[in-house]
């Protein structure tokens, strides 16, 4: 407790925060390492296909990850209009990560004026995100 102390009453306990909360989340969700290398697994190949033709059907088993890609757009759009690879997707998935730790960093400091629970809710919802 006293490290987490000292981060809150530091003052640059914002910025601490949120690189603890974005270091633990990468740690506890095992990210695959292969999509540093450009790679698409078969659920990245999913969204690409979907992204060519976002309003077709596409028919995958009712147990699997890609079934559930069918009725989801926003991403499909993005890289469609966008034209993104696969690695400029994970840049925006981690800033959007970032950008979420900070909201939640910012509306419960607002809510408690308290930086402790604040620090302690940003890296809960690191975890839950996670």
């Amino acid at each position: 407790m006293n490290f987490t102390m000292k981060i809150c009453n530091s003052r640059y306990w914002v910025f601490y925060t949120l690189a603890i909360t974005f270091l633990l989340s990468m740690i506890t969700s095992f990210p695959d390492h292969e999509i540093y290398n450009n790679k698409a697994s078969f659920s990245h190949q999913v969204v690409y296909q979907k992204a060519s033709h976002p309003f077709t059907q596409v028919n995958y088993s009712s147990e699997t990850h890609e079934s559930k890609l069918t009725f989801r757009l926003t991403i499909p759009l993005l890289i469609r209009f966008l034209r993104l690879n696969i690695l400029s997707i994970f840049i925006m998935e981690y800033l959007t990560g970032i950008f979420l730790f900070y909201l939640t960093l910012k509306l419960s400091y607002d809510i408690f004026q308290n930086s402790l629970y604040s620090f302690l809710i940003t890296i809960t919802t690191g975890q839950v995100f996670s």
